[in-house]
């Protein structure tokens, strides 16, 4: 039924929307969306491409563009965003500096990283924190993908979002020249790391501040067992 009710409304020009339940980062990320005319979503450490299926399921179609390293998990994007034609997948990470470096691939494909699960993670996460290879792959920035990127996009304004366990300030760093583009993002901070030597929230934090974005909002991603929030999804935007 649900189906034939979008077919039905798209034969007027409509679409059919989940509405978040308010204070959620659903409702402020299409509230976002539209409020800084989001033309270009970079998915920055996409994994199964989870995130832009739920973007497109609050209402959003503009271009999405996905950044995964793992081969695996880069299949399983490939698989699902056939017959989108405004979201286009790279096999590649996103960090300071061009470069081909090792990720660790782990049990639980969300834990796959650039850095280490330390002590902390193995106890919390269990098997999914477990190592079991590395794959070098292809890094490049967000500065030098942006010529290819004005090619989908020639005026992007772009919300740029990084889950890169532990790495996203890397990718900050490489996108220094080109912050110009980008209105707002979404960075996944730690107030327990979880990685060797991942900067935790406040510096995270202070770090996209330091570029001229305001913060916008935290939502908890995890929690430990005794209801500590281990990680926020940190929502920073570029006050117009």
């Amino acid at each position: 039924m649900k189906n034939l009710v979008k077919k039905i409304l798209g034969q007027f020009g409509y679409d059919l929307v989940r509405l978040p339940h308010p204070g959620s980062l659903g409702r402020h990320l299409q509230e976002l969306f539209r409020d800084a005319d989001i033309n270009l979503v970079c998915d920055v450490g996409a994994r199964h491409g989870e995130y832009s299926g739920e973007l497109r399921g609050l209402g959003y179609r503009g271009w999405i563009t996905s950044f995964e390293p793992v081969a695996e998990n880069f299949r399983t994007i490939s698989a699902n965003r056939r017959g989108d034609k405004y979201w286009k997948g790279f096999n590649m990470a996103l960090g300071s500096e061009p470069a081909t470096l090792k990720i660790n691939v782990t049990a639980g494909s969300a834990m796959s990283s650039f850095r280490e699960p330390n002590e902390y993670a193995r106890s919390e996460f269990t098997e999914d924190a477990v190592i079991t290879g590395t794959e070098a792959v292809d890094v490049r920035t967000v500065a030098a993908m942006l010529p290819e990127l004005k090619e989908l996009v020639p005026d992007p304004r772009i919300f740029l979002k990084l889950d890169t366990q532990g790495f996203d300030l890397e990718v900050l760093k490489g996108a220094e020249p080109v912050l110009k583009h980008v209105r707002a993002l979404q960075s996944e901070v730690s107030v327990k790391p979880i990685y060797e030597n991942m900067p935790p929230y406040a510096e995270a934090i202070a770090a996209y501040q330091s570029h001229g974005f305001e913060l916008a909002g935290l939502y908890p991603v995890h929690v430990d067992k005794c209801g500590a929030v281990i990680e926020f999804d940190c929502v920073m935007i570029r006050p117009s």
